[in-house]
């Protein structure tokens, strides 16, 4: 009698990579790397290794909003981005969006950076909706409209669930754009 591959020691194994990187814990990754490459006949790893490969050679000490944001676009631009499937890189996203606003907590004196990034449009990406939702709504008040801000607005009312707001951002977007 076989067992499904569901329950094979290699496949939880590479389940566990692959939520050890979504969860940028990179050392805990790279030491079940090791651990399911001695297993025979495995599939290959590939954009589990290209993204340990990244993080060494570019994330070893604290960023700033802007820094952070610069090397998350630089990240999206690797060739092997293409190939991380969805649902993971939305939450390697989420979760480094998360720390790089955890670790610049105490500089959130405006609504955007110095370099001009949205920090309404930051906590999006980091998945916090409800922050995002006020962040975007006190850089309408404070910069005045504009058709990216109420893009992302939109954005974030469809993803809590607010389909006739989201509509409505969406139309102010396009009416400014």
């Amino acid at each position: 009698m076989t067992q499904l591959s569901l329950f094979n020691q290699d496949t939880e194994l590479l389940a566990r990579i692959r939520e050890a990187l979504t969860r940028l814990e990179f050392r805990s990754a790279e030491e079940l790397c090791w651990r399911y490459a001695d297993f025979p006949g495995v599939r290959p790893l590939s954009w589990e290794l290209d993204l340990l490969k990244f993080e060494k050679e570019h994330s070893r000490r604290t960023l700033g909003l802007d820094e952070g944001v610069h090397l998350w676009e630089r990240f999206r631009s690797q060739p092997f981005f293409g190939t991380i499937p969805p649902f993971y890189a939305k939450q390697v996203e989420n979760h480094y969006f998360s720390r790089l606003l955890a670790a610049n907590r105490s500089l959130f004196d405006s609504v955007r950076t110095p370099k001009g990034n949205s920090l309404g449009e930051i906590y999006l990406r980091a998945g916090q909706l409800k922050s995002a939702r006020r962040w975007l709504e006190k850089e309408i008040r404070e910069t005045g409209e504009s058709w990216r801000t109420r893009l992302q607005l939109g954005n974030c009312s469809l993803r809590l669930g607010n389909q006739s707001t989201a509509r409505i951002n969406y139309i102010w977007a396009f009416l400014s754009g």
